[in-house]
């Protein structure tokens, strides 16, 4: 779907996804990159791990750590995904993905979807590159963000039992 509100490509919906490009000319081989990146998303259903996100950090809003974890684990729901794409990719192609990142880091438009996106702005864009130089030594922390997750809605449960309880 084409979508002229929109400065990126997104990936959106929970029972039906949908993939939303801007109004912009691409390349085949841009277009075959926003291809695979947003297929990465939807094969390691990172809107739905968004989404748990969003209702844990909703429940506990006055917790400033879920807000900082969330951050960043949207940064590393990128970085993953930017991993995984740098696997097919040739040289050329890792060149045209890096300029396809500027490109949509320059017409970013502040807006926040529950959506997977190649969307950064270009404070986040120099990090994003960084981390792709480097990918190959990094490993991934969904895992232990999910952990510490967990953690913290088992741990807001038990006080609030245990205030209850103590009156």
């Amino acid at each position: 779907m084409v979508n002229k509100r929109l400065s990126s490509p997104i990936l959106s919906g929970l029972v039906k996804l949908i993939l939303y490009l801007p109004d912009q000319e691409y390349s085949e081989s841009e277009l075959s990159l926003i291809y695979h990146h947003e297929l990465v998303h939807y094969q390691s259903k990172d809107l739905y791990y968004k989404l748990f996100l969003l209702v844990v950090n909703t429940i506990y809003w006055f917790n400033p750590f879920l807000y900082f974890m969330r951050r960043e684990a949207d940064r590393d729901i990128e970085y993953i995904c930017d991993s995984n794409v740098m696997k097919i990719c040739s040289s050329d192609e890792l060149s045209i993905y890096q300029m396809l990142l500027l490109k949509t880091a320059e017409n970013h438009n502040g807006i926040h979807y529950l959506s997977a996106s190649l969307n950064d702005d270009l404070t986040d864009f120099k990090e994003r590159l960084v981390y792709m130089m480097k990918a190959k030594n990094l490993r991934k922390g969904k895992v232990l963000v999910i952990v510490f997750t967990a953690l913290f809605v088992v741990a807001g449960l038990v006080i609030g039992v245990s205030v209850k309880m103590a009156r």
